[in-house]
């Protein structure tokens, strides 16, 4: 969350507007050097990060953190109109709070906390009674129709909530590519016949595909590079390769800082691979960063034929069966077989680089926000 906050309010800071990001952590951090050092991001006079403590002593106290944001945001809006964005549920209240302000306030959602399907979709696990998941549904309920936008980051989010109790405009916007040029002499080449998994293991991570897939293809020089991993993680994943006799051809590495990591798909990888199980949160809510990465290295990609995903990928790559390592090895050699093949996937995802960029993203948000403004005034707080 703290990479897609940070991505996407610099983005709306690249477009003129005045910016604040507040987040927790330590208030005496150079954010400057953060930024430049872990996001690649150049230092902004119209973008401010404001770290603040959530502990009172060795407790964790997140209402105050909550309300040392509500202060500065009424502050700020005695010198000038302020927008509120959040993504955090927990934060709903205090947003119905700056409402009676009239400050205007949005939600932009990660996730899905009601009880509701979608046809032909992987149903809803069922929920624990009263569990965190239950509670934090029961606060979007109160509290979200008072907001004036919603912005979901998948079209199958939208239609749940739309499905579920949503009466306020939102809008579909998916993650961002933070875009940077290029050249021609530093994409990633066919001849590297190298997979590459940027990020952590999740629960629904199908590691099995990869591995028992690359055991699959025909062609023995093709190789897998997994990077962003946990030493106890990446210990089961080299086990997983050697179960599978792939070990020789698989490279498990930790984490790295964004500049690094980005260096080294580059120079070592060929195919950007994005592999889940067809699961509720996959089919509905999944919006992965690292496939928005792949792009802006003009990397093409290989994805589960699930519907979010189907929604990203066009034709920066290709898609496989869920679960089916026999489709992946065949969307694997497919993609590497041409030469000329493989460049088209590239150009096709530099230009969904471009077009999916964190800078469009924002100047679409600010039409959203501006319609907002258009067509619906401040509401009084309810009484």
């Amino acid at each position: 969350m703290a990479t897609v906050s940070t991505m996407s309010t610099h983005a709306l800071a690249g477009r003129g507007i005045r910016t604040t990001l507040l987040i927790t952590g330590n208030p005496d951090t150079d954010t400057r050097q953060v930024l430049l050092e872990k996001f690649g991001l150049a230092p902004l006079k119209n973008y401010q990060v404001r770290l603040m403590e959530r502990k009172l002593g060795p407790f964790k106290a997140t209402f105050r953190f909550y309300w040392q944001a509500v202060r500065l945001i009424l502050r700020a809006a005695r010198e000038e109109e302020a927008v509120v964005m959040t993504r955090n549920t927990t934060f709903l209240p205090y947003l119905a709070f700056l409402r009676g302000f009239g400050i205007r306030t949005f939600f932009e959602t990660h996730s899905y906390h009601g009880g509701c399907d979608l046809p032909g979709l992987t149903p809803r696990p069922k929920q624990k009674w009263m569990g965190l998941s239950m509670q934090y549904g029961w606060m979007e309920r109160i509290f979200l129709n008072r907001c004036s936008g919603l912005i979901a980051i998948t079209k199958q989010q939208l239609e749940l909530y739309r499905k579920d109790f949503l009466n306020i405009p939102a809008i579909v916007l998916p993650l961002g590519v933070p875009v940077q040029p290029v050249a021609d002499k530093d994409l990633p080449k066919r001849k590297n016949k190298t997979l590459v998994y940027a990020g952590r293991m999740t629960p629904y991570t199908d590691f099995r595909v990869i591995f028992e897939g690359l055991a699959l293809c025909k062609d023995k020089d093709i190789r897998f590079l997994w990077i962003g991993l946990q030493d106890a993680e990446r210990e089961r994943m080299e086990q997983e390769a050697a179960r599978n006799g792939v070990q020789h051809r698989a490279a498990i590495k930790g984490w790295m800082d964004h500049q690094t990591l980005r260096q080294t798909i580059m120079e070592n990888a060929s195919v950007g691979i994005a592999v889940y199980y067809d699961s509720f949160y996959t089919s509905y809510l999944v919006s992965p960063t690292k496939v928005f990465d792949y792009f802006g290295m003009g990397l093409p990609v290989i994805a589960t034929d699930i519907p979010t995903l189907s929604d990203i990928l066009g034709n920066e790559g290709l898609r496989y069966k869920p679960g089916d390592a026999a489709s992946f090895a065949e969307a694997v050699e497919n993609l590497l077989r041409d030469e000329a093949d493989y460049q088209s996937f590239q150009k096709h995802a530099l230009e969904a680089a471009v077009d999916k960029s964190w800078d469009n993203r924002a100047a679409r948000l600010l039409d959203f926000i501006q319609a907002d403004r258009k067509t619906a005034g401040p509401e009084p707080f309810p009484s």
